[in-house]
C-alpha cells in the first residue's frame, strides 16, 4: 500500500512540473541582470538584487532560480558562449 501512495505523489509532482511555463531571457535582460548583480555585490546586498521575474533574489524560490539558470544557459548556447 505504501508503494502506491509514493507513486501517486511522484505522479502529481510530475504533472505540476510540466504545467510550468518555460522562462526565456533576452541578451539585454541578461546584461542588465549581470550589471545589477555586480552592483549588488559591490554594495554587499546580493539578496536585494531584482531578478528578471520582478522578485528580489531573497524572495525567489529554488524553482525560480533554476528556471532563470536554465534560461541563461540556453541563451549562452544560442550565442555560442561556453
Amino acid at each position: 500500500m505504501l508503494g502506491s501512495n509514493v507513486s501517486v505523489a511522484f505522479t502529481q509532482e510530475s504533472e505540476e512540473a510540466t504545467s510550468v511555463k518555460p522562462v526565456t531571457i533576452t541578451l539585454s535582460e541578461a546584461k542588465e541582470l549581470i550589471a545589477r548583480t555586480e552592483a549588488g555585490a559591490k554594495q554587499e546586498n546580493l539578496l536585494g538584487v531584482i531578478m528578471p521575474n520582478g522578485k528580489r533574489l531573497k524572495d525567489c524560490t529554488g524553482e525560480d532560480l533554476g528556471q532563470l539558470g536554465q534560461a541563461m544557459q540556453e541563451l549562452g548556447f544560442r550565442l555560442g558562449v561556453d
